[in-house]
């Protein structure tokens, strides 16, 4: 039986939301029936690299000076490659255009757009709305099916009423309750902390809306609950006063 080739379009194999839920997919799928390939627009080694390695997936490097030389880049291989790849499936959000509208016309039939956010950009400018607008009309003109991992994302990029999937990303329990029994007591050993521990994990960027968060906390700071607030994630280092006295940081 011929096996199925996914080509997955990713920035990097680094340890974000969509590339862990693709991770989760990659070492349980019947490896018989399906092989995954990466397609990335560096030459930079991810967090995941070596392990896809091991469990049988593959990289595509397609390099170009901007968006529009690498959709090019990306049509000429796909074109070259005809019938090597059956799913081409993109995670860029917006970008899922691009990708797409290449792979249409290099004539891959099952195309796939998945949404992994309910946002583009926190503040917008009439440019930044501009390129959403066409983004998304590419989105629908190329994408044969559409995935979301929540009804807010669908909406987001597909539209109220567009036809898309949620698939729910997903975790494997067991490895975080073994995580739970060797470091229970992990954070009193990284940093000082009293009463309830809230953590929050995501990258430093206005998309994973620590804004919201730290309005959270502020209200739970004024109702006199006693608390520590972390935020592990890599990104530009913010803080915010609640008070007089107390500053709140980034781990």
């Amino acid at each position: 039986m011929k096996k199925i080739n996914v080509l997955h379009v990713v920035n990097q194999m680094n340890r974000g939301g969509a590339e862990t839920l693709l991770m989760n997919f990659l070492r349980r799928i019947d490896k018989n029936r399906f092989k995954f390939y990466f397609l990335i627009f560096n030459n930079a080694k991810g967090d995941y690299d070596d392990e896809i390695g091991s469990l049988g997936g593959e990289f595509i490097n397609i390099n170009g000076r901007n968006s529009f030389a690498r959709f090019y880049n990306l049509y000429c291989f796909l074109n070259k490659n005809k019938g090597k790849f059956d799913i081409v499936h993109s995670h860029l959000l917006l970008n899922d255009g691009f990708q797409l509208t290449a792979a249409k016309l290099a004539g891959i039939h099952k195309r796939i757009s998945h949404s992994h956010s309910t946002v583009y950009k926190q503040h917008m400018t009439m440019i930044d709305k501009a390129y959403e607008f066409f983004f998304k009309k590419m989105i629908a003109f190329s994408a044969t099916q559409k995935i979301a991992c929540g009804d807010l994302a669908g909406k987001y990029l597909f539209g109220d009423n567009s036809d898309f999937t949620i698939i729910n990303n997903s975790i494997d329990l067991n490895k975080f309750r073994k995580i739970k029994e060797l470091y229970e007591n992990y954070w009193d050993v990284v940093t000082e902390h009293k009463g309830l521990k809230i953590i929050q994990v995501g990258r430093l960027t206005d998309l994973k809306n620590h804004k919201f968060s730290l309005e959270i906390v502020k209200k739970i700071k004024d109702l006199g609950h006693e608390f520590t607030f972390m935020i592990v994630g890599k990104g530009r280092r913010i803080c915010r006063h609640f008070g007089n006295d107390q500053k709140f940081e980034p781990y």
